[in-house]
Formats: C-alpha cells, sequence, structure tokens
C-alpha cells in the first residue's frame, strides 16, 4: 500500500518473505509496484522532476533553519512563531516579516566607507517623474526620492507646508549649550554664496549671507501692547547703525508699529562717534522708514544721535522725498520736538519750548 497522509509507507500483506518458501508472483509484483510508486512519488537530490504540492518544513531556529544551505547550515530561512518568518544570516537575524512589519537589520561594521543599506537600480534613471523609492501609506504616497535623489512631497511634506514645520531642539541648558544647528558639509566662500534661505512660494524672503549676515527683503516688527517697541537697534560706539533697513521696489526700508501702550514704532540709538539712529533706504517708489507709534503716547520713529551723529536719517527714492508726515488732527500730548501736519488746517505744526508754532510755507 502506498503513503498514508502522515507519509508512512507500509509494505503490502505477506511481508517479510518465509525461508524457503516459493515467491509468488502476486507477493512480487504488489510490493514492487507499491515501492516503485513511492519511489517515483519521492524528491530527487539531484533536481530530476519537480513538487506537484506545497512543500512543509520544520520550523527551524535562528541558529539553525528550516532552509538552509550545506555550505552555511546557521544562514536561511525559518519560522521564529505564528506569522512570523524570519531570514538568519550566520545565526543573526537580518530580515523579520510578520503581518504588523517588514524589518532590516544591517549589522555593518562601523568605518569611513561603511553604509548600512544600499538601494539600487539596475537601470539610470533619467526621465522626468522617476523615483528612486516611494513610501505609500494604504496606497497613498506619503513622500518620495526622485531621480536626482531629492525628497518630494507626497501626503506628509505636503501637510507640513499646510501647517508649517517646526524644527524643535531638545538640548539641556547651559553656557554651550545650542538648540539646532545647521550645518553645510562644505566650505561657502563665493561672495554670492548663502548659508541660509526662506523663501514663500518659491520666492526668496530672507537669507543669511556666507558671512553670517541676516538680508531680508522686509522688516516688519510689531511692538507688545504696553510701551513696546516694534524695532529696536542700538549702534556701534564709532559710526554704527542702530537700525538699517533697505526695501526692494516699491517696499519700505524699515517698518515698524508701536504697541497699543506708549509703543515706539522704530527705535534706534546711534553709536557714539558719528553714528545713526535709524537709517532706512526705500526701493524704488517705497519708504525708507515708517514708523507707527502705539495707541497712547506712542512715537512712530525714535532715534537718538551720538557726538557728531544724526538721530534719523533718511534717504528718498528718485520720486519720492526723503521725510513724509501723514496728516493728522493734533497730538493730544504735546511735546517739544513734535512735527505734524494738522489734517484741519492743512499746515505744518512745530512744537518747540512749549508752544505750538505754524509753519509758515512759502
Amino acid at each position: 500500500m502506498p503513503r498514508n497522509s502522515a507519509g508512512t509507507f507500509s509494505l503490502v500483506a505477506g511481508n517479510p518473505v518465509v525461508d524457503d518458501t516459493v515467491i509468488e508472483a502476486s507477493w512480487a509484483n504488489d510490493t514492487l509496484n507499491d515501492i516503485a510508486a513511492e519511489i517515483q512519488d519521492s524528491l530527487s537530490r539531484s533536481g530530476k522532476g519537480g513538487m506537484l504540492v506545497p512543500m512543509e518544513f520544520a520550523d527551524g531556529t535562528v541558529g539553525d533553519p528550516a532552509i538552509t544551505f550545506s555550505a552555511a547550515p546557521t544562514t536561511g530561512l525559518y519560522r521564529a512563531g505564528t506569522n512570523d518568518v524570519r531570514f538568519s544570516l550566520a545565526g543573526v537575524d537580518l530580515i523579520t516579516l510578520t503581518t504588523a512589519l517588514i524589518k532590516l537589520v544591517a549589522r555593518v561594521a562601523d568605518g569611513a566607507t561603511a553604509v548600512g543599506v544600499t538601494i539600487d537600480t539596475a537601470n539610470a534613471l533619467t526621465t522626468t517623474g522617476a523615483k528612486l523609492v516611494s513610501i505609500l501609506s494604504n496606497a497613498v504616497e506619503k513622500f518620495y526620492l526622485d531621480k536626482d535623489g531629492q525628497v518630494s512631497g507626497g501626503g506628509l511634506f505636503q501637510a507640513l507646508a499646510a501647517v508649517g514645520a517646526t524644527l524643535k531642539g531638545n538640548v539641556a541648558d547651559g553656557a554651550t549649550a545650542v538648540g539646532v544647528i545647521l550645518d553645510n558639509a562644505n566650505a561657502l566662500a563665493n561672495a554670492a554664496a548663502k548659508a541660509l534661505s526662506v523663501r514663500v512660494g518659491g520666492v526668496e524672503k530672507a537669507y543669511v549671507s556666507n558671512a553670517g549676515k541676516g538680508v531680508f527683503s522686509e522688516v516688519e516688527a510689531v511692538s507688545g501692547a504696553g510701551t513696546g517697541t516694534g524695532v529696536q537697534g542700538t549702534g556701534g560706539e564709532t559710526s554704527g547703525v542702530g537700525v538699517r533697513g533697505i526695501g526692494g521696489p516699491g517696499s519700505m526700508g524699515v517698518e515698524g508699529m508701536g504697541g497699543s501702550g506708549g509703543g515706539t514704532g522704530v527705535y534706534g540709538v546711534s553709536g557714539s562717534g558719528g553714528g545713526i539712529g535709524v537709517i532706512g533706504t526705500g526701493g524704488a517708489g517705497g519708504t525708507g522708514v515708517q514708523g507707527y507709534g502705539g495707541e497712547t503716547s506712542g512715537a512712530g520713529v525714535v532715534g537718538l544721535g551720538g557726538p557728531g551723529s544724526a538721530g534719523v536719517e533718511a534717504i528718498g527714492g528718485t520720486d519720492r522725498a526723503p521725510l513724509n508726515l501723514y496728516p493728522r488732527a493734533a497730538p493730544s500730548v504735546l511735546v517739544n520736538g513734535d512735527i505734524w501736519v494738522e489734517t484741519a488746517s492743512n499746515t505744518l505744526k512745530v512744537r518747540i519750548n512749549g508752544v505750538t508754532k505754524t509753519v509758515t510755507l512759502a
């Protein structure tokens, strides 16, 4: 009879044979036919023929895998548990496959040429739209590496762009603590090189030069609710500039809005020698310095000049005046030095020595 479902093979009736008896055809033919059938149903070590049904293996272990190699008996495939299949290399797990995860553990030794994991395409990818790696979640692409190795948006990066991304350091406080470091691997010596560029909609709004100087297309500062200063700067001891702004075409060099109570829009203290408290150069059609005072006792622009220096210096563009005063009602609180254009009379007023003077224009 053939093997049973458990793989056990049993000889036909009449076995074993007895000495000095006649070999009958029925016994010999049935026995040899069963043996021939089972030999034919056995797997050839030399690879003659293939399996007709799935092959079942023992579970194996990490050091003695179920499917292994004669020259590397500790390398191969084994079953670690329910729905947990692993590939071990030299008796150590390399790849783990479960219903919950796919895990690859690289065990490369540290070194100058060490690479943990390499993903390579056999063919060069040069066509626009080709991707080296694509990461999906439930069939939705979250991000990918394009053919040039650039990280591009899927759901993850679009979400970051929509709500804003936060780069947060978690370093402990201390004299040498640095929250976040942005470092370029190569030295930037070219005069036009930038260490950092900030863009909105592809348009550069600010950057840090290779020398560490911040350059902004427009500076706007809004002070707090009580006696706050929108923009405040203190110039160096000699020829220093407290606040400097250079506006682009149609833009303001420096703009500050004072707080609601006694706030100063722009406040600059010059250096001790030839310094300028506030300097603003407007672009074509732009304003050099614009300041909005707070609602109560707030000054639009305050500049304190050092010895031999100007408190506020304004240089107008080719189509704008160096200084422009908005018409307004007389201030409720007047102090010496106030200058304004009064709306009702459309005249220029100056407060000197506790008296308001009207400047007569020829």
